[in-house]
């Protein structure tokens, strides 16, 4: 009949048709996980720190809010998620207060790499060490204490360090105050100060034991005090002043031992002290 296809092309139409159904069924397949499907109840957040997501709507702590994910949303959700973030090494600075496995699992939370020195590095995540390609280890109570152990004795160590610097700090300190006390002083005695030139030497030569030229100085001073005191004593011994000159005698000997002048100013006064009767 005419207008009315032969056996053979239907045939050929038939197996076309067989030969198109797996394309046909590949393309949909493609078509279904490209759509938003897989998240239907999900809401989404654009933040800082990428895409937020949530089951529900609305606004979270940090006022980020919640809507509908968008197609685009979605898509970058899922390229995101094919491609696994590696693990970000972190920094535990108490390895005795930290939480090393999660509260409700009691699955690791840390992994750790090892280095030819002993010296620990951890990551946030299982993978591999980035500095050698060797898998990354989860963490253990034995690790866990041998780090304790490690950073006990570095604090130690700093601590003790740092100890010693305060100490050459404070040391240092002295010498330098010391020696402007030094400069104090030399100004004092050249004022005729002497008094005060010896007590400024004190403090210098309680900061810095070894400063000569304190030591030089209050040498000096004591010399020229003991000279004033002499002075003053037989002034005193003049005006009738015995106790008195007698003091001045005896303070100016204990600054220069070899005053002659204090000695006899002394013998002098103690002659001319009247004596009680016996």
């Amino acid at each position: 009949m005419p207008g009315t296809p032969s056996r053979g092309a239907v045939r050929l139409e038939v197996i076309v048709g067989l030969m198109m159904l797996p394309v046909l069924i590949g393309v949909l397949l493609y078509m279904h996980g490209r759509s938003p499907e897989p998240y239907p109840h999900k809401y989404c957040a654009d933040t800082a720190e990428g895409i937020a997501v949530s089951d529900t709507a609305g606004k979270d702590a940090a006022g980020n809010e919640f809507k509908p994910c968008s197609t685009e949303q979605i898509e970058q959700i899922r390229n995101s998620s094919s491609q696994p973030t590696p693990p970000q090494e972190i920094h535990i600075a108490n390895a005795a207060k930290h939480a090393w496995f999660d509260s409700v699992t009691g699955g690791p939370r840390v992994w750790y790499a090892q280095d030819a020195n002993g010296h620990y590095r951890f990551y946030n995540a299982p993978g591999v060490d980035p500095t050698n390609g060797h898998p990354l280890q989860p963490i253990t109570e034995d690790v866990i204490r041998r780090v304790v152990q490690q950073q006990t004795a570095a604090a130690a160590s700093r601590r003790l360090l740092e100890a010693r610097n305060a100490a050459e700090a404070a040391k240092a300190q002295d010498a330098f105050d010391a020696q402007e006390l030094v400069k104090q002083a030399q100004g004092q005695f050249d004022s005729d100060d002497y008094k005060g030139a010896m007590d400024t030497c004190g403090r210098a030569l309680s900061k810095s034991p070894d400063s000569s030229d304190c030591v030089t100085i209050r040498q000096h001073a004591s010399v020229k005090l003991a000279q004033q005191l002499v002075t003053k004593g037989q002034s005193q011994l003049e005006q009738g002043q015995l106790d008195e000159a007698m003091w001045s005698a005896d303070q100016a000997m204990k600054l220069d031992p070899a005053n002659r002048n204090a000695a006899k100013l002394k013998l002098l006064a103690l002659k001319l002290k009247p004596h009680s009767p016996n």
